[in-house]
């Protein structure tokens, strides 16, 4: 199961693709108008960051800023697993790659960008 965190642009179109692969999907937005049309291809629309995680294997954050990353990654914590991969997809500085790489340390999830990686388990 991969939660998919954000869906403008560019997490409408990986959810998309992760769906076609025939993976599931959990899409969240913080407009919930969003990410509905994602539920014609077979994702379960969510009403919370962490319910969308809940289970999830993959949770994949494709939002506007570091500080948004941040929040909804704050938001999706108890929704979290032990071992669950946090692939960070927003452009953000390094410093704000490692400060998002440490936020993974106590969020108890994995992350990978291109800047940091972090494992933790809760």
């Amino acid at each position: 199961m991969v939660a998919v965190l954000g869906t403008g642009t560019m997490g409408d179109a990986m959810a998309r693709n992760i769906a076609a692969a025939g993976l599931g999907v959990r899409a969240w937005n913080r407009n919930r108008a969003a990410a509905e049309p994602l539920a014609a291809v077979g994702a379960a629309v969510c009403d919370t960051p962490a319910e969308a995680c809940r289970g999830a294997d993959v949770v994949l954050t494709a939002l506007a800023n570091e500080m948004v990353v941040a929040d909804v990654m704050d938001q999706a914590r108890e929704g979290l697993g032990g071992y669950t991969v946090w692939v960070q997809t927003c452009t953000v500085s390094p410093d704000g790659s490692r400060r998002l790489a440490e936020q993974a340390t106590w969020t108890a999830a994995a992350s990978t960008a291109s800047t940091s990686r972090a494992r933790a388990r809760r």
